[in-house]
């Protein structure tokens, strides 16, 4: 069977006019692999996510900058709340989860389970996509520099924690986990026990602290290091991150419950509603710099 990679240098292959490689991770080997086969005289322009933390856990390669500079007719973009993935040449388009990894892309011994599925420039998921490409950040070398000195003052063994134990607990609960908590605004101050009791009840307070428990928090996070584990781990379960891959396409609510009864078949349609409510709630939390909630419709969608 074909791999996620080897389509997407077929479609390149073919390109006459301009390429599209949009992902929020981007390793160096992997997007030299799929441009290598992109004939001469296209223009080709690469969308990224560039962060601090991306670069130091090595899921994104900042010498990626280099690679392009060093192309005449490529061209590097920053799209700092990047979560969709689109590859195009010309007026072909595929998109999907497929960041530009080999493991996401197919190319290692155990890949990645990813999706990449034929579109077009008219699809309303990706004419949202493009207004923010139009208005994408050229990346320069000073912003290179500047993510470079964050990369340094990262604190290696706090950020190792963070990452470390939420592989472990997802891979605890193989990522079937939906929260208790209907108010994820108070779990920081519940895990911080500064919480004041008398604003919240029992119940309240024991569905953060069990949720909590669950999440196995590393002990004296500072409230930044806690939203960035649980942002990290809300990623990882499969539920939330089969939602949040939903998320370009126009999420509502009928399709978040159909996600959510899809991996429990034995909830009711009142026990799918209250969990889709607490996912927008949660996703809202610790995710909101990257997804808002349309206060009418209630969509989940990119801000």
């Amino acid at each position: 069977m074909i791999t996620d990679g080897e389509k997407v240098k077929l479609l390149f292959s073919k390109a006459k006019y301009r390429v599209v490689v949009c992902a929020p991770y981007v390793k160096l080997s992997a997007l030299k692999s799929l441009t290598t086969v992109i004939p001469s005289g296209v223009d080709v322009d690469v969308f990224m996510c560039l962060r601090a933390m991306d670069i130091y856990l090595g899921v994104s390669d900042i010498e990626v900058f280099d690679y392009c500079e060093e192309r005449a007719r490529f061209r590097l973009f920053n799209i700092s709340n990047l979560h969709a993935k689109l590859y195009s040449a010309d007026d072909e388009v595929l998109i999907g989860s497929a960041n530009v990894t080999n493991s996401a892309l197919g190319w290692v011994a155990n890949p990645n389970v990813e999706i990449l599925s034929p579109s077009s420039w008219g699809d309303p998921s990706v004419s949202r996509l493009v207004l923010y490409m139009k208005t994408a950040n050229l990346i320069t070398e000073d912003d290179v520099s500047k993510i470079l000195e964050e990369v340094r003052a990262l604190d290696g063994d706090a950020v190792k924690e963070i990452v470390n134990k939420a592989m472990e607990v997802s891979s605890d609960n193989n990522g079937i986990w939906l929260p208790k908590s209907s108010m994820p605004h108070i779990l920081h101050s519940v895990y911080d026990k500064s919480v004041n009791k008398k604003h919240y009840t029992v119940g309240a307070i024991e569905d953060a602290v069990e949720d909590i428990a669950t999440l196995n928090v590393p002990d004296n996070l500072k409230k930044s290091q806690f939203y960035e584990f649980v942002g990290l781990q809300l990623r990882d379960f499969v539920i939330f991150g089969a939602i949040i891959n939903e998320i370009p396409k126009k999420l509502d609510e009928p399709t978040g419950i159909k996600i959510i009864r899809s991996f429990d078949a034995f909830l009711d349609q009142d026990e799918c509603r209250l969990h889709w409510n607490n996912i927008i709630l949660w996703i809202g939390e610790f995710l909101g710099d990257v997804f808002e909630v349309a206060p009418v419709s209630f969509e989940i969608r990119l801000r």
